[in-house]
């Protein structure tokens, strides 16, 4: 196994975010180009996460570990492209603060090795277990040589397998080590991480879209009508797999607008109530809602009101998501999609609540995985993949579609300059 690099973590409870005696903390991921039909073995490089508590970091300086100059630059993110016979390399990373402070970690760098992994939550409290998942990993070598998975997280304590959780006693930043253990060698990348002080006490949570969509097939035509959705959530409890709220009370408003079809219309406007249901964060970040809700009609809120029944209807939305913290308050940053359904009909439902352009996958970061998963799923069609599927069941939606960043029923060229605008951007 290679040497690890020697890791920096808080020395003790007292040490704060904006001493001026703390170093930054050097950290980079790499993406190596494998597919990409060029001379030599391009890799990019992201250094991004690597952080200073003492104000912004003013200089990146790459070695690439192939005998070519060191290059400096106030970039976080570079290219390289490799020209000899090797597949591995020691790269180094310094990093310099506006306090004039600098951090260098070295990580081995394999072409035929795609390191990833996530963590959630994105900003842990002291003693909250976090899960870090290197599910992202791809391994381009032949069968059986992945051997295993290796991790640091900076606080003197390791980890094995593919997904681990660990929880911090001190607050403060760390930074994790992830290594990727091969027959033709070992991978590494690193990230940072911020530990609080206490975690947010339980209570409600707010869901409010920042906007959205509802379509169904009427009759021949497909309908589509902006939507908007508002959840109230009470903590309930937190186990080994995630956090569960139930849901105090919630709303669904869809608007007027066209229907496409040879004789345009202008639908009413749907309002729904939600009675009960639930949801429930798992560790990976994938927020799953259900609930049962009630069409409320127009009339009965007139004098006298009308008698006609509430269409109950089950509630299905899931999605990538995250908790963010702001005026001593809790709301959900996510990307929702699923239906309003029952034994008659099926509403879709594509919605968005908080603003974070580009980050398809919500971590935080938009990154190479953000991009490939939209080119995956380029031409991807939502609304008509749901209104052609049975109306009777929540089945239809999967991560496939999670790159409709725009809400507008499709992944396309706009989804794709969304996420190239924003890349590299932190949330």
């Amino acid at each position: 196994m290679v040497p690890v690099s020697q890791t920096y973590s808080v020395p003790d409870s007292s040490a704060q975010l904006s001493s001026l005696n703390t170093p930054p903390i050097a950290a980079f991921t790499y993406i190596p180009c494998v597919a990409c039909a060029s001379i030599g073995q391009p890799v990019f490089f992201n250094g991004n996460w690597s952080i200073s508590p003492n104000g912004p970091i003013v200089s990146y300086e790459w070695n690439f570990g192939d005998g070519t100059p060191p290059i400096k630059t106030n970039n976080t993110s570079i290219s390289h492209v490799y020209l000899s016979s090797a597949t591995m390399w020691q790269v180094s990373l310094t990093v310099q603060d506006t306090g004039g402070q600098t951090d260098t970690v070295s990580r081995q760098v394999m072409f035929n090795v795609q390191l990833g992994f996530v963590f959630h939550p994105g900003k842990p409290a002291v003693a909250q277990p976090v899960t870090f998942n290197a599910s992202s990993t791809v391994v381009y070598l032949p069968p059986g040589s992945l051997l295993g998975f290796q991790w640091r997280f900076g606080d003197g304590a390791s980890g094995s397998g593919k997904v681990t959780i660990h929880s911090y006693s001190v607050q403060g930043p760390y930074r994790v080590l992830l290594t990727v253990e091969t027959s033709q060698g070992d991978a590494q990348i690193s990230k940072s991480i911020t530990v609080g002080t206490v975690s947010p006490p339980p209570g409600n949570v707010i869901l409010q879209s920042a906007f959205g969509m509802a379509f169904y097939n009427s009759s021949g035509k497909i309908t589509i009508q902006p939507s908007s959705l508002f959840l109230n959530l009470t903590f309930q409890e937190a186990n080994s797999t995630g956090t569960k709220w139930s849901i105090n009370a919630g709303s669904i408003q869809n608007r007027p607008t066209i229907v496409i079809g040879p004789s345009p219309t202008l639908p009413v406007p749907r309002n729904f109530t939600a009675t009960s249901g639930e949801a429930f964060q798992f560790n990976t970040g994938r927020l799953v809602i259900t609930a049962v809700v009630a069409e409320v009609y127009s009339c009965q809120q007139q004098q006298p009101p009308c008698t006609i029944p509430n269409m109950l209807y089950q509630l299905y939305l899931t999605g990538p998501s995250r908790l963010v913290a702001a005026n001593n308050s809790l709301m959900f940053f996510t990307r929702l999609f699923g239906f309003l359904y029952n034994s008659q009909t099926r509403i879709g439902l594509s919605l968005v609540a908080g603003i974070s352009p580009g980050d398809v996958d919500e971590n935080g970061t938009v990154n190479v995985l953000d991009l490939s998963t939209a080119a995956l799923c380029f031409g991807t069609d939502i609304v008509q993949s749901s209104t052609t599927a049975p109306s009777t069941s929540s089945d239809g939606y999967s991560s496939a579609y999670y790159p409709d960043m725009n809400g507008d029923g499709r992944v396309d060229i706009r989804d794709l300059s969304s996420i190239a605008i924003s890349f590299g951007q932190t949330y």
